[in-house]
């Protein structure tokens, strides 16, 4: 886990703007990057399992934590999704707390439910998720470190694969915009996407999804683009100057 964590914080430094070229290196990471709340949650569990906790309180634990990674990996949660999802989860926080209201029925019918499934903690199904989880976001990673690396500079937005440039959308008039479409992966990963639009229009022209730690890059984007509007009045008077 420490190598990986170490990648991810290297990553992070090296997306700061260049105070000379006026440059911002981002990366975008595959959707499994999400996955890396099951490692500690491993090794976690494991140490609170061998404390004595109880193992159906742990295993519901484990359980509560996973479907929530499962669910950001795998399903693209919007604002409505979200209150849905908020929603159900309140209903059975609540059956699990007024399981003995008989003045609330359906609380008790949920809780009975619940506890009919058994949940407990098993540690060798916790440490096989933890050891996939562990491959799958290294590899995330490595697809990002080769793969995934845009340099944002005032006049074109560059793709890089394996070290060399593959695409590029020249900035000129474009609008760059940040996204947030995701709620479960902004609370894993301050996850979002950087579109940029066709002038005057909507239109997508191209899209970085999943740039962790995006809200901490907005202000470096939003001087990039005071920079390319400097940048382009300073040559607008240039032209207009009559000597």
């Amino acid at each position: 886990m420490c190598p990986a964590v170490s990648l991810t914080i290297l990553m992070k430094k090296g997306e700061d703007m260049h105070p000379k070229t006026g440059r911002i290196v981002l990366y975008e990471f595959p959707k499994a990057i999400f996955l890396w709340p099951l490692i500690p949650l491993g090794f976690i569990s494991w140490a609170l399992a061998h404390l004595g906790t109880d193992p159906e309180t742990l295993g519901w634990i484990y359980l509560s934590v996973f479907s929530f990674v499962l669910v950001a990996v795998t399903v693209d949660v919007d604002r409505n999704t979200a209150l849905v999802l908020v929603l159900v989860a309140i209903i059975f926080i609540l059956g699990g707390l007024f399981a003995a209201s008989r003045a609330i029925p359906i609380f008790g019918w949920i809780s009975q439910r619940l506890a009919n499934l058994d949940i407990t903690f098993h540690q060798g199904m916790a440490w096989f998720f933890t050891v996939l989880s562990g491959v799958l976001v290294g590899y995330s990673l490595l697809w990002a470190l080769f793969n995934g690396k845009w340099l944002v500079t005032p006049n074109e937005i560059q793709h890089f694969s394996i070290g060399k440039q593959d695409y590029a959308i020249a900035r000129a008039a474009k609008s760059v915009v940040i996204r947030y479409s995701d709620y479960l992966e902004f609370l894993i990963g301050f996850s979002g996407s950087i579109v940029v639009l066709r002038p005057n229009s909507q239109e997508v022209l191209h899209e970085i999804p999943h740039v962790l730690f995006l809200p901490w890059k907005k202000h470096l984007l939003d001087r990039l683009l005071e920079l390319r509007e400097v940048t382009t009045a300073q040559i607008e008077d240039d032209e207009t100057d009559p000597a």
